[in-house]
């Protein structure tokens, strides 16, 4: 009987590990569609969180003249660096890397065939690029993804990790109901039993509510000397951070008629990145101050701040722009609304 319990036992644990593998995979998956973009901004910028273009993005070197001058075989060489640096990202996400390599070297030998776009900046400042979205950029696919994520070696790591997380409050719960049946055990001791169940419960929750809280971004300050604004803090959506970690300042100058934003963001690849926009300050007011990009500018939005000099609040305000372009087909109409917040305050996930 022991070793029939005993092989009960084990078989249960390999299932429970098969379960959780499984679980693991698809939730690393779906998490790792978020990621795309991280590939699809080589082919068009438009499409990070926050558009940039330069030389090191694959559309930005094949506008340069330095590209145009170099022969086939150093071009060629120049595709198959870029693939190499997207290699690891490409394959977690489930694209095929056969095609991808392909489409770096097509685009390599074939970048005259499309236009050179020019990626203006809030400054006024522009980047030239090549607009390849109808290049025949390859498409991840998710049954791939899943199979590369369920068959390696980190998955089985994390899942052995999660086993025995799952598996001894799972058999603490088995026990406490045996035991609670059990017509041997007086009341007192099932009372116990049923109270140590309950607070077990209760800390499992415990736990996962501390979980939901994000706390990491910058605090806020909103200084104002005048003609000189400064204020830092942490960008907040309406209905949660739109981002888990981020900071941003943002300072002001009124003699020099613009703003600087400077956002440093940990990245879906666990680095951090600074972006900095240039705002074209439209009213400069006792009251207030309100800075909006250009309509011609490209992205889907149109952003406008307003710094509140009275209540020291910054909120800025995205609306669908009204030239549109294939990119933007399906996005949300808005309009879109955050604010700067103390980012080290804790701030509940949505669910």
């Amino acid at each position: 009987m022991p070793q029939l319990s005993l092989k009960r036992l084990l078989s249960w644990l390999l299932g429970l590990f098969v379960v959780i593998q499984v679980g693991v995979a698809v939730w690393t998956v779906r998490d790792s569609q978020r990621s795309l973009w991280l590939l699809e901004k080589e082919m068009n910028p438009l499409v990070s969180p926050y558009p940039t273009v330069s030389e090191t993005k694959w559309c930005g070197m094949l506008a340069t003249m330095e590209f145009a001058e170099k022969s086939e075989s150093e071009r060629i060489h120049f595709a198959d660096q870029k693939f190499a640096e997207t290699r690891n990202t490409a394959y977690q996400t489930g694209y095929s890397l056969e095609e991808l390599q392909s489409w770096f070297r097509h685009t390599a030998m074939d970048f005259r065939l499309y236009p050179v776009r020019d990626f203006t900046y809030a400054g006024g400042l522009k980047e030239p690029y090549r607009d390849l979205r109808r290049s025949g950029f390859p498409r991840p696919t998710y049954p791939q993804s899943f199979v590369r994520f369920l068959s390696s070696v980190d998955s089985a790591r994390l899942s052995l990790v999660l086993l025995p997380v799952l598996a001894i409050p799972l058999l603490i719960f088995r026990g406490a109901i045996a035991a609670i049946r059990d017509p041997v055990l007086t009341g007192r001791w099932k009372v116990l039993v049923g109270s140590l169940v309950v607070l077990l419960f209760l800390a499992g929750v415990a736990v996962w509510w501390v979980g939901r809280l994000r706390v990491g971004g910058g605090p806020y300050n909103f200084y104002d000397r005048t003609d000189y604004v400064s204020v830092s803090g942490t960008w907040t959506a309406a209905a949660n951070p739109a981002h888990q970690w981020q900071t941003t300042k943002l300072d002001c100058w009124r003699t020099w008629d613009y703003c600087i934003e400077a956002t440093a963001v940990l990245s879906p690849e666990k680095y951090l990145k600074v972006d900095m926009i240039y705002w074209p300050i439209l009213e400069w007011e006792p009251e207030k101050i309100v800075l909006q990009e250009d309509e011609s500018l490209p992205g889907c939005y149109v952003s406008r701040l307003e710094l509140d000099r009275k209540i020291k609040t910054v909120k800025m305000t995205k609306t669908v722009r009204t030239r549109k372009t294939d990119d933007c087909a399906g996005v949300p109409e808005g309009p879109l609304f955050s604010e700067l917040t103390d980012g080290l305050t804790p701030v509940f996930r949505r669910p």
